[in-house]
């Protein structure tokens, strides 16, 4: 192949790994977000008395949060995700102290 035709592949052969990259990545951040929201639904499943109601409760406040993400401006967006991340290990260090004492 010419040293021409490689260099006009290159760009598309860039881009295609680009690509497959990102969708790895994807396929990845699902599994891992999969695999958490599994443990702590299951985890709550354990205690609660109505479990259908309990899952449809914590479907409708991830829809809840997901609305707020989807209306927020781009920066917003980031500052509700940074938001709840700091929530998330508040509160679960809450309750480990609590288990402590």
């Amino acid at each position: 192949m010419p040293n021409e035709t490689r260099l006009l592949w290159a760009p598309a052969a860039c881009g295609e790994r680009q690509r497959r990259d990102s969708t790895e990545r994807d396929d990845l951040l699902r599994r891992l977000l999969a695999d958490a929201a599994r443990r702590m639904l299951e985890e709550g499943l354990r205690e609660a008395p109505d479990r259908v109601a309990y899952l449809r409760a914590a479907a409708e406040e991830v829809g809840q949060v997901l609305a707020l993400l989807a209306e927020a401006r781009p920066t917003a967006g980031a500052e509700l995700r940074a938001i709840l991340a700091e929530q998330v290990v508040a509160v679960a260090r809450e309750l480990m102290q609590g288990l402590q004492n």
